[in-house]
């Protein structure tokens, strides 16, 4: 969130961090996770037509911990959910109105997959996104 301090308020956002998780451990590339989770909140901002509210939480199941990242954005269309994860796709709706190349979450799965954890997106259009982040955590 620090590294995204320009950005937050550039677009005047606000970014709640509830429900963290302190003790916590995972086996993992902290670059690449930190990119991971830049990406996603960067992602929660840039696409948003409102004055964006990002909301990270996480929670402790058995063996793993589900991190969620959630957004008011623009959701995604319910045709379209399937293949965000895919390199160079982009949500058609957004294609002019937002730069980038499609790559940001064809990283962010890879990477995901990469530590043995699992991504999925619940998304309304028009009312936003949570994306839900499982890795599994060192006993």
């Amino acid at each position: 969130v620090d590294s995204l301090s320009m950005l937050i308020a550039e677009k005047n956002a606000q970014v709640k961090i509830v429900d963290i998780q302190q003790s916590i451990a995972i086996l993992g590339d902290k670059q690449h996770l930190l990119n991971v989770m830049r990406n996603l909140i960067e992602n929660a901002i840039k696409y948003n037509d409102n004055i964006p509210v990002v909301q990270i939480s996480t929670k402790l199941l058995a063996q793993e911990v589900v991190i969620a990242i959630e957004d008011n954005g623009i959701g995604i269309p319910v045709g379209q959910k399937e293949m965000i994860f895919e390199k160079f796709q982009r949500v058609h709706q957004t294609t002019h109105a937002f730069k980038g190349f499609g790559l940001g979450l064809a990283y962010v799965k890879n990477m995901i997959e990469l530590h043995q954890g699992q991504i999925q997106v619940k998304s309304e259009e028009k009312k936003g996104s949570c994306f839900e982040i499982k890795l599994p955590i060192i006993d």
